[in-house]
């Protein structure tokens, strides 16, 4: 293998396409419980952070502007999100370096632990945007495939460290590791 192939990234992005991902995650109470109460206060300041981030294109929304009412499985404490990023730098920096990423860090205080993946991306043609249905599909079989977890504390050590240096990758090298 050339060293222009090794560069190659593992996630590349073809042109005229934009970044696609859902996030579903359970709730550990009803979204109008006390305890919920600062993660809803924060949605519409989270959101509106979304969208005049660099590279945003688009994000699902119900009729309250945010998406707390589209329910799956007929559950009101799961909660999907979906949106459109211009590339994957973009979406990269949105969820970790602004204040997006002080909620995502306090997630377990409000939301199911889950052993499943509840998140995915993928390419769409841009000018497109993609289905809930769609986004569902891409989940489910995210979780079908999904690697077991790690068995030592080492072996999470090491995951952990490349997963902060790059979840993509940490992603696709579990896929291959259990093969």
């Amino acid at each position: 293998m050339s060293s222009s192939e090794s560069a190659q990234p593992i996630f590349w992005q073809a042109d005229g396409h934009h970044l696609a991902e859902i996030n579903v995650t359970t709730a550990i109470a009803d979204l109008d419980d006390p305890v919920m109460e600062k993660f809803m206060a924060a949605l519409d300041k989270v959101n509106a952070l979304a969208e005049a981030s660099a590279g945003f294109v688009w994000r699902m929304q119900d009729e309250t502007g945010n998406n707390t009412g589209t329910y799956l499985n007929d559950d009101p404490r799961q909660i999907a999100n979906m949106s459109v990023w211009e590339t994957l730098a973009d979406f990269r920096f949105y969820v970790f370096n602004t204040p997006h990423g002080a909620f995502r860090k306090r997630r377990a205080r409000r939301f199911v632990a889950s052993g499943a993946p509840t998140f995915a991306i993928w390419w769409i043609a841009a000018g497109t945007v993609p289905r809930l249905e769609e986004g569902v599909a891409r989940l489910e079989r995210l979780r079908r495939a999904a690697p077991r977890q790690p068995a030592t504390r080492e072996e999470r050590g090491r995951l952990l460290h490349i997963r902060r240096l790059d979840p993509v990758s940490y992603t696709h090298l579990r896929a291959h590791e259990t093969r």
